[in-house]
């Protein structure tokens, strides 16, 4: 069965969770709550992406913007439809989301020990930026 990619809707938030929970190197925290994603859906909509394989949720790419660049986060696809193309169709749609908003940058985070994410992103034509830190501030 063929793989369906539609925009990230709020049923899907369980499946993903699950989806993100099993993915090494990939850090969750009060920002990937049901009630967090909902609020980044509704404030970014037409950006966020989930593929589903014969029903069953096996990407996901959460997208939005700030009004000057645009954050991706959760580009993941499960190891079973990896090497396909599909971590670069959820790409292309949310990149595509971003350029409708009039957004021309778009920052990616990933934690330095992620070496399978970095070499993704360094593949796509990503930038690795150095001399910056991240700092969380928490509120």
């Amino acid at each position: 069965m063929s793989v369906v990619v539609r925009l990230f809707e709020p049923a899907d938030h369980a499946a993903a969770f699950a989806l993100w929970r099993q993915t090494p190197g990939l850090r969750l925290g009060v920002a990937d709550t049901h009630e967090a994603v909902m609020r980044y859906l509704l404030r970014n909509p037409g950006m966020s992406f989930v593929a589903l394989h014969d029903k069953h949720l096996v990407g996901t790419v959460l997208c939005g913007h700030d009004g000057r660049h645009g954050q991706m986060h959760h580009l993941v696809v499960h190891p079973s439809q990896r090497r396909r193309g599909l971590a670069r169709q959820l790409v292309r749609l949310a990149v595509a989301g971003l350029r409708e908003q009039g957004i021309d940058k778009c920052q990616l985070l990933v934690p330095r020990e992620n070496l399978k994410s970095r070499a993704y992103w360094l593949r796509s034509g990503a930038d690795e930026r150095s001399g910056l830190m991240v700092y969380t501030l928490s509120l």
